[in-house]
């Protein structure tokens, strides 16, 4: 499944979290939707805060039950996956990536031609949430 969406409409980025939630339990992945919901924010915040326009997601399901893969595209200035936590704990820059890498059991972010990145989460069955 896919979606795009202007960031710049309220209740846009809650939509689609609510649409993808929808298809994880529609594949039997309850068990992944607390994770979801923290990887989603934290990519979907970063995207709005740093990207212009559209931001699209694309949902990969294998199988019911199966390993669920999330792609988040942006046309921003593009990132690099460094995941740690940032020397001050209380700062906002830099947790997410972090958080992100704890919640997935898979993560790669890659440049897209033309700008921007793509990252790709996996969530594999049977993993208690964090």
């Amino acid at each position: 499944m896919e979606w795009s969406f202007d960031p710049r409409r309220e209740d846009a980025a809650e939509r689609v979290r609510a649409e993808i939630r929808h298809t994880f339990e529609a594949h039997a992945r309850a068990d992944a939707i607390l994770r979801l919901d923290t990887i989603y924010a934290e990519l979907v915040s970063n995207a709005i805060r740093f990207a212009p326009g559209a931001i699209e997601i694309a949902v990969e399901c294998n199988g019911s039950g199966g390993d669920i893969t999330l792609h988040v595209f942006d046309r921003g200035p593009g990132y690099r996956l460094n995941p740690h936590l940032p020397s001050d704990i209380f700062s906002e820059c830099g947790r997410g990536l972090f958080i992100i890498s704890r919640f997935a059991d898979g993560f790669v972010v890659e440049q897209r031609d033309g700008g921007g990145s793509h990252a790709r989460i996996v969530l594999k069955p049977g993993r208690e949430p964090v």
